[in-house]
């Protein structure tokens, strides 16, 4: 799901790419990536123009992530590992699980803004004839391409 990144975010991303050191260059998906100074300048516009133009922030993120994990981290890690299952395994299961996560927050936050709303009064968009068969009262229209 495409989101752009707040200015805050941004701005925070900015410095903590700017705080680093080194100006180490490499190779990320055909695009000429640098690390330190320079690489934070590169991200901090890229993230500065998603958040202009809405575009995904994905497009920005480095084809591995890496961090460095603490104690519980890796008690957590280990307790949540599936057999067979790697590290990498288990983030992804859990970056799945905080995108549903966030759908369903989305979910029921459009449900708490639509609670007031009622439909009893529209008319209806379908209905069933005694055959069975679902009659449209608002068809979509054919295209020439569709036909």
């Amino acid at each position: 799901m495409p989101t752009a990144r707040s200015k805050s975010a941004t701005e925070t991303a900015t410095k903590r790419a700017a705080g680093r050191k080194g100006a180490a260059e490499t190779k990320s998906s055909g695009t000429k990536r640098t690390t330190g100074t320079k690489r934070g300048t590169e991200i901090a516009a890229q993230d500065s123009r998603a958040a202009r133009t809405g575009e995904a922030v994905a497009a920005t993120v480095a084809n591995t992530v890496a961090f460095r994990t603490s104690d519980e981290d890796k008690r957590v890690i280990a307790g949540l590992l599936k057999e067979g299952e790697s590290a990498s395994d288990l983030l992804r299961r859990a970056l799945r699980r905080l995108e549903r996560e966030a759908l369903r927050d989305q979910m029921y936050a459009d449900m708490a803004r639509l609670a007031d709303e009622d439909l009893s009064d529209e008319p209806d968009d379908w209905t069933v004839a005694e055959d069975g068969t679902i009659i449209d009262h608002h068809p979509i229209p054919k295209t020439k391409a569709a036909r």
